[in-house]
């Protein structure tokens, strides 16, 4: 028979190998022309970012000299790995069950459609690399009452409390997100075009990524300036800069049904809306900022149909202390610049340089259409779900037929190109190669844990 120590490290060598044969299984299930190919390099990525960890402790296992004191701690860093990993893997595994897949089909394609743009800017230009910027933001169905964003470096500590956590290495992994993530209500399912609001939390991907949030201040600052705003009121306007730059990207994303879509997504009835708070202008702010930034996108057409739209719900708008200001703020940050974005000829980039919402400005008969259960024909998403959520705002009841919203999900999947978005480095053998830092970093800590 076996030795205690003997049975004990090859256990944890297996509870460590699930970790590994798991993400080998979903590095083959998101390889060219396989399933989950669109999540190529988000796979890529999490792996890479949790191997270090893996391989650290498969050494400690291999050659711990005195296993009976150590096996513990072990065992429940492997743990820590396993939680830390399922955050993820869970997210993708969704994917593979249709009940929830064609949605989420729809929401990867769309918030892709509103990053790709951005991040292709700023390569171009020369401020960021591929490599930094490639994973495009994860979308997934969680238990938030509104869509929300964890962008790439963030902290995941709300989603995977600490002190669930046994190990600080554990602790250390996620406070350092490898990509961007999206959380989205469970009910949208239901409700489509409540996804245009997944434009504004790419903004905030977009912002982190490539903008930085002093340039927005910056800009937001200075045009307060230049309208002779207190003091108070241009603090007030840099504190909301954030939000304020991801309703803009969300106008320039889905057009006027974004402005729309706002309107119903912020109820009136919420005192917290209606007088804003340290990050979000008032309701009746931020809609008139969308107008702005609508109008400054060369969409003055659509705009003045949005103000009639308002007028006709009775939405004072235009009667809110700071209507002004607030339709100025929209055009200035569409106006920039934007250094991260680069130049071109002699100029830095506008906004709406890098993405523009002329389409979904002009959708001609398509909503109509779409109510009367024709199949959408449009090649865009971003222009899709701007066509769902007019013809829900003009006839809800026909727009809730199962038909339409077969329809809609139908064309998304068509719309979603064959082939992986970006693919990682990777060696002869295809395998996933270690960040370094990381396991020095992440070695570091062991020590520390160890030494406790």
């Amino acid at each position: 028979m076996a030795r205690w120590e003997k049975r004990k490290r090859v256990e944890l060598q297996a509870k460590l190998r699930t970790i590994t044969a798991e993400q080998e299984h979903w590095l083959a299930l998101s390889a060219a022309r396989h399933p989950m190919e669109k999540h190529n390099s988000q796979v890529r990525s999490v792996t890479a970012y949790l191997r270090p960890m893996v391989d650290l402790l498969t050494e400690d296992v291999a050659h711990s000299a005195d296993l009976s004191a150590t096996w513990r701690e072990l065992e429940r860093q492997v743990l820590d790995v396993h939680q830390v990993w399922g955050f993820f893997r869970d997210k993708w595994a969704l994917r593979r069950l249709e009940e929830y897949s064609r949605y989420l089909v729809l929401a990867d394609e769309f918030a892709w459609a509103c990053y790709e743009p951005a991040q292709l800017h700023a390569v171009a230009g020369g401020t960021v690399g591929m490599e930094a910027v490639r994973e495009p933001p994860l979308v997934y169905l969680g238990p938030v009452d509104g869509p929300m964003t964890l962008a790439r470096g963030d902290s995941i500590a709300t989603e995977i409390p600490p002190e669930s956590l046994q190990s600080r290495t554990a602790r250390a992994l996620i406070r350092r997100l490898p990509l961007p993530v999206v959380a989205v209500p469970w009910y949208q399912l239901r409700h489509l075009p409540e996804a245009l609001i997944i434009g504004h939390e790419v903004g905030h991907a977009v912002l982190v990524d490539f903008v930085g949030l002093d340039t927005v201040q910056q800009v937001v600052d200075r045009r307060a300036a230049e309208l002779g705003q207190c003091m108070a009121r241009r603090d007030a306007w840099c504190a909301w800069a954030e939000e304020s730059f991801a309703d803009v990207y969300g106008v320039l994303c889905g057009g006027p049904a974004y402005l729309d879509t706002l309107e119903d997504f912020l109820p009136a009835e919420s005192p917290e809306l209606a007088t804003g708070d340290d990050a979000y202008p008032p309701r009746l702010l931020r809609l008139a900022l969308a107008a702005g930034a609508l109008e400054a996108a060369r969409c003055e057409q659509a705009a003045e149909q949005v103000r009639a739209s308002w007028a006709m719900d009775d939405i004072p708008v235009a009667e809110v202390d700071g209507y002004g200001i607030a339709v100025e703020m929209g055009r200035a940050l569409v106006h920039g610049p934007y250094p991260g974005f680069g130049t071109r000829g002699d100029r830095q980039l506008r906004l709406d340089d890098v993405i523009t919402c002329t389409a979904q400005c002009d959708t001609g008969r398509q909503p109509q259409r779409l109510l009367k259960k024709w199949k959408p024909k449009t090649k865009d998403i971003r222009t899709l779900l701007a066509v769902a959520a007019e013809a829900f705002r003009s006839d809800p009841d026909s727009f809730v037929h199962p038909v339409v919203q077969d329809n809609i999900l139908e064309r998304a999947a068509l719309i979603q190109q064959p082939g992986t978005r970006y693919r990682a480095q990777v060696d002869r053998k295809g395998a996933v190669g270690a960040d370094l830092t990381l396991v020095s970093e992440l070695y570091q800590i062991l020590i520390r844990d160890q030494d406790r």
